[in-house]
């Protein structure tokens, strides 16, 4: 089998397991929350942290758009953060660091969830920019390196929203330009 059908196996096989999640956890907000379309504001500067994240991503994917599967992805980490956790085989983070945390949660879904373990390679320290880092290696050239960082920011973000990693100043994704691998620093 070559990496490009074990990419599409691999992306594939997390869409379908991330829609039939999705669709096992039906969308339960009151009529009343919902905004009109006419009162959305129009985002004139991008945030460099995603909402109330300490996970700074600015710069880390580039431009463009993602695939939709992302969408649902970021639902889950949001909608079913424990859920998806407890997919994923995550229980809690270790470390007296927030890149040694973050690396923990990372380390157990890969050891943990078979998905992950055929998309990433286990994290290891680096030096990147004169700084202690955290790579995560990709086990194939055919997930990229912005695919590979969104999922990755994804379940640290669900992570963070289960409560399961508590950063004390944060961590940044470097930009995809400047690795080979999604990589993280400490703020």
């Amino acid at each position: 089998m070559n990496h490009k059908t074990l990419n599409q196996k691999i992306l594939s096989a997390v869409h379908d397991l991330i829609v039939e999640q999705t669709e096992q956890k039906p969308d339960k907000k009151p009529e009343g929350d919902k905004k009109p379309e006419g009162d959305k504001k129009p985002d004139d500067k991008k945030s460099e942290k995603e909402g109330s994240s300490k996970i700074v991503t600015k710069g880390a994917y580039g431009s463009g758009g993602f695939k939709q599967m992302f969408s649902a992805t970021k639902s889950r980490a949001e909608a079913d953060a424990k859920g998806l956790m407890k997919d994923l085989g995550i229980r809690s983070s270790s470390g007296n660091s927030d890149i040694a945390k973050a690396e923990s949660i990372i380390a157990q879904a890969v050891k943990s969830n078979e998905i992950m373990s055929l998309a990433f390679a286990g994290p290891r320290q680096v030096k990147a920019k004169g700084k202690d880092a955290v790579m995560f290696g990709r086990k194939s050239s055919d997930l990229s390196i912005r695919d590979a960082t969104k999922y990755i920011y994804l379940t640290l973000l669900g992570a963070e929203n289960a409560g399961f990693l508590k950063f004390e100043k944060g961590i940044k994704f470097l930009s995809k330009n400047d690795v080979s691998s999604p990589t993280i620093i400490e703020l």
